[in-house]
């Protein structure tokens, strides 16, 4: 039976795919993220959201 622990991180998985889809929306290019620093705190925040979701899959292995 898979338990409420696993469900949490897959929660707090899909919150994080959907932070990280939310702040790619006004982004058309790598250029975007690189020309000013606000483009570099989005990256910076995504990169982020990423390394924790990874995190979560790992604790749950």
């Amino acid at each position: 039976m898979i338990g409420r622990c696993f469900w949490k991180s897959l929660e707090q998985i899909d919150e994080a795919l959907a932070k990280i889809k939310r702040r790619f929306i006004n982004i058309d290019s790598p250029d975007d993220f690189l020309d000013s620093d606000c483009g570099l705190d989005m990256l910076d925040g995504i990169a982020m959201m990423l390394i924790a979701t990874q995190g979560e899959l790992q604790k749950d292995r």
